[in-house]
């Protein structure tokens, strides 16, 4: 109210281990009391917002003026034009000319504009949302034996954007430089594959914010497999025959 104009107020506060009262600095209140008419003036704006998938965001969208502006938000869809994003439903819904967006998806990614306005006049701002998906990684096959001197492939499946880089390693050491070990486009190619082939590779995707890894096992199996079978029943035999012995 007018009355109020000019008031000095301040807090205090107390402490169960200290009986002396604290105050804090006086503030003044000034009530302005407009009477004529003035268009909207927006006083927060977002010029960018980047949430990653699956968060929440508010977009504030304050005003004054008078008399007291309403709020309308919209969002620029290439297609269909402006469109009022109360049309939208679901995820998306105006609190107290706020924009909530709830567990936002890529769908939800684009221009949304604010329009405050009044008998007055209108004002305006537009807000970039770029929705940022997380990287996630597999690569297939994810297990395989492959007999000695036969050719095999992985290939490193990758969701999400942007990715800047994919780096392959192979039992936690980045993959040796090999005439025969050639990588293009997330894929590894073995040519011939050998007994120091065998085991886990790893692929790393990568940007500027985010990266995920996924591995695979390669088996070698042929003569490899029936000389390292051979191997573990004459181990089997030798242990079982001096158990015996004694």
């Amino acid at each position: 109210m007018a009355t109020d104009s000019y008031t000095r107020v301040f807090c205090t506060a107390t402490h169960r281990f200290d009986i002396a009262p604290h105050s804090s600095n006086p503030a003044r209140v000034i009530v302005t009391g407009e009477t004529m008419l003035s268009r909207p003036q927006l006083l927060l704006r977002r010029d960018i917002v980047r949430p990653w998938t699956r968060e929440d965001i508010l977009l504030p969208c304050v005003a004054r003026g008078h008399p007291l502006p309403s709020i309308r938000w919209y969002y620029e869809d290439e297609a269909r034009g402006r469109v009022d994003v109360t049309e939208s439903g679901g995820r998306v819904r105006v609190v107290e000319g706020q924009l909530f967006l709830s567990g936002v998806t890529t769908q939800e990614a684009g221009h949304y504009l604010c329009i405050a306005n009044n008998s007055a006049g209108t004002d305006s701002y537009r807000v970039n949302v770029q929705v940022r998906d997380r990287l996630s990684a597999s690569v297939e096959p994810s297990l395989q034996r492959v007999d000695l001197g036969r050719p095999t492939s992985l290939t490193c499946r990758v969701s999400g954007t942007p990715v800047t880089s994919v780096t392959w390693y192979k039992d936690g050491r980045p993959l040796p430089r090999l005439p025969r070990v050639t990588t293009y486009d997330r894929t590894v190619h073995i040519g011939q594959v050998a007994r120091e082939d065998g085991g886990m590779y790893q692929c790393l995707a990568k940007n500027d914010e985010d990266s995920t890894q996924a591995a695979a096992q390669l088996d070698l199996g042929g003569e490899y497999l029936t000389l390292f079978s051979l191997l573990n029943s004459l181990t089997w035999f030798w242990n079982t025959r001096m158990a015996i012995d004694e």
